[in-house]
């Protein structure tokens, strides 16, 4: 993944309100946040890569809270 949408995804996973304008309007806050603008296609899959990583890293929490519980490491 490019360095670029690491970062976003790092950004919006932390910042509550800028999640909530990844909700309701994908296509503008990952243009700002990568500063670039992007063709409705390549932004498309740069949407869907965020996309992607904020469910896989909240999969990944939601499994260590479970370990942490039951208290394996």
């Amino acid at each position: 993944m490019p360095e670029k949408i690491k970062e976003a995804v790092e950004k919006i996973i932390k910042d509550e309100s800028l999640r909530n304008e990844f909700l309701k309007d994908p296509t503008s806050t990952v243009e700002k946040l990568i500063g670039v603008d992007l063709p409705n296609d390549q932004i498309d899959a740069v949407i869907k890569q965020i996309k992607d990583a904020i469910s896989q890293k909240g999969v990944d929490s939601i499994i260590d809270k479970i370990k942490n519980t039951v208290g394996i490491k």
